[in-house]
């Protein structure tokens, strides 16, 4: 749907705090069933494991869209796209990106990692903007010892077998600015 008005694209907005179309957001994926890009946890993601604010955050944005959505587990989740700078550009830190990729893969909604991800790929050219955000990846650069190759082999292995991290419900157990304990429950 697009108009010359700031309006809500097919499948996307931008978060559940202040965008005056997530209203229209929820209400078209709870009527329609087609499942939407999560920019509200995007963006909680980033602002976290980037820009190291409190978890908080990203809790709210989940019980918001928890509330909000019907299928809150068919919300596709990621926190790097081709369409912004890499975790790795905002800031430079492989733990920061390993845990940003544990909580991904663990968290409600269909989880979604860029390319090259996995083997730490970024440039900081023009602060990793559009294209800097769009690396080559060479066969040669492949490598399937990376921590983070392993974490997400690991993970979604786990994914796959369990299904309360695919369809459970989520539930926040106890959190502070530095953690961030949820429990997920399928039947």
């Amino acid at each position: 749907i697009y108009n010359n008005k700031p309006s809500f694209l097919f499948g996307e907005w931008i978060d559940s705090t202040g965008d005056p179309l997530y209203h229209d957001a929820y209400k078209f994926a709870n009527r329609s069933g087609i499942s939407e890009l999560d920019f509200g946890v995007n963006g909680a993601m980033r602002n976290v494991f980037a820009g190291n604010h409190n978890f908080s955050e990203l809790d709210g944005v989940i019980s918001t869209e928890n509330a909000n959505f019907t299928w809150p587990n068919d919300l596709v989740t990621f926190f790097d796209s081709h369409d912004q700078p890499r975790l790795l550009s905002m800031n430079n830190n492989h733990n920061r990106l390993q845990e940003a990729m544990a909580f991904l893969i663990t968290c409600r909604g269909i989880p979604v990692i860029l390319y090259g991800d996995e083997q730490y790929l970024h440039n900081d050219t023009n602060d990793g903007k559009d294209p800097y955000n769009r690396v080559a990846m060479t066969p040669a650069s492949f490598n399937t010892t990376s921590t983070a190759y392993k974490l997400i082999s690991k993970l979604a292995g786990l994914r796959q077998a369990n299904d309360a991290l695919g369809y459970g419900t989520w539930r926040q157990r106890w959190i502070n600015n530095d953690v961030y304990i949820y429990e997920r429950q399928f039947f």
